[in-house]
């Protein structure tokens, strides 16, 4: 099966995870995107890909040229990741004689504010006119369901970890903690400094420093933070690979997998509570445990489940005894679980793949 993945700017982790994991199960992947001069996950290996289509930044017709690239590469299916929409709407206009499967990394119309008309049309067609759509989860199926009249078969694909990385993650230094007798938790990924805003952590990181954590930050951005770096026991860290930072977390004593609990639209916010993030996965299969709140219930029910971290009502209520009390058990819950949880990814990706067999059979029989 040879799928071409198709993303508006540079590829995003989910993007390049979910390509790992289906190169590992045979599949051949072919790759088109506009180039922009957004950072990516730092030095992301694009060698799985058997092909690349660059269209430039305001390329805006290239209908011929996507056509013969789908037919020198013999491409059988499409697989457009969002945010944006608008490139996903481009190719889904031309009618193309293979499948365009829609995934759905962000509903963002129930997450922003100002969402133009423009940018809802383009997200209302591209779930309304996509031969398959994958979404990323069950939450944010049931509220597309309900803003748009969706026909097209569908399934549940939370965020991955990635495979190649899996099999190398080892770490031979020992924990910080080990060493000072404190508990040092990580956040990877992007923060910001408006508190309205879902990744800002200034007051989060405020009230765990305050509780006697030792934060260790790995934004996905290279810039200066200085008001994160006025808050005690946070430490900023350079921008990693994810290979890189995969490896290196592993001395921390737990991940911390949340947004901003306390930002003051609250309409927003329960919108946000519903995320998988990407992290969350990371965090596990780097060797240590989770930590969110019970109020992201997605990401708490799947820690619940596996004991592989800590679940919270507050940020207020945890101290570093709780998790020095429990972390060994759930080192050894992570070590046994990680062949389970591999196993279960695995699963959901071929429900990918069953989706690409079943959408080209019916656009071939001319039932799509």
């Amino acid at each position: 099966m040879r799928v071409l993945f198709v993303i508006e700017s540079m590829p995003c982790h989910r993007f390049l995870k979910e390509a790992q994991a289906l190169n590992a199960l045979g599949i051949e992947l072919y790759m088109c995107y506009r180039k922009r001069g957004a950072t990516i996950a730092k030095d992301a290996d694009f060698s799985i890909f058997k092909s690349i289509l660059t269209l430039k930044k305001r390329q805006r017709f290239f209908k011929k040229k996507l056509l013969q690239f789908i037919k020198d590469n013999r491409i059988e299916v499409i697989h457009y990741h969002n945010y944006p929409d608008r490139l996903g709407f481009q190719v889904l206009n031309y009618g193309l004689k293979i499948p365009v499967v829609y995934d759905q990394h962000d509903l963002m119309s129930i997450q922003k504010t100002k969402f133009n008309r423009k940018k809802k049309y383009w997200e209302q067609y591209c779930l309304e006119n996509a031969d398959g759509v994958v979404f990323v989860t069950e939450h944010y199926q049931k509220k597309s369901f309900e803003l748009y009249n969706i026909r097209a078969p569908h399934i549940v694909l939370p965020n991955l970890t990635s495979q190649n990385v899996i099999k190398e993650i080892a770490s031979s230094e020992e924990k910080l903690s080990c060493q000072d007798g404190n508990i040092h938790l990580v956040w990877v990924g992007h923060i910001n400094s408006d508190d309205t805003h879902h990744k800002c952590m200034l007051k989060s990181f405020r009230v765990l420093s305050e509780r006697g954590f030792h934060i260790h930050v790995y934004p996905t951005r290279s810039k200066e933070y200085h008001d994160y770096r006025e808050i005690a026991n946070v430490h900023l860290h350079d921008q990693l690979s994810y290979e890189d930072m995969m490896k290196k977390i592993n001395i921390y004593d737990a991940g911390i997998a949340i947004n901003n609990p306390y930002m003051p639209d609250k309409t927003r916010m329960y919108t946000l509570l519903h995320v998988f993030q990407n992290k969350l996965n990371d965090y596990i299969f780097a060797g240590i445990p989770a930590i969110t709140l019970n109020s992201f219930e997605p990401m708490a029910d799947y820690i619940n489940k596996y004991e592989v971290g800590f679940t919270f009502d507050t940020l207020e209520e945890m101290t570093p005894e709780m998790i020095r009390e429990k972390m060994p058990q759930y080192l050894t819950n992570i070590s046994e679980k990680r062949p389970v949880l591999l196993k279960k990814i695995n699963q959901q990706v071929e429900e990918v793949i069953a989706l690409y067999h079943d959408l080209k059979e019916k656009k071939q029989d001319g039932t799509s």
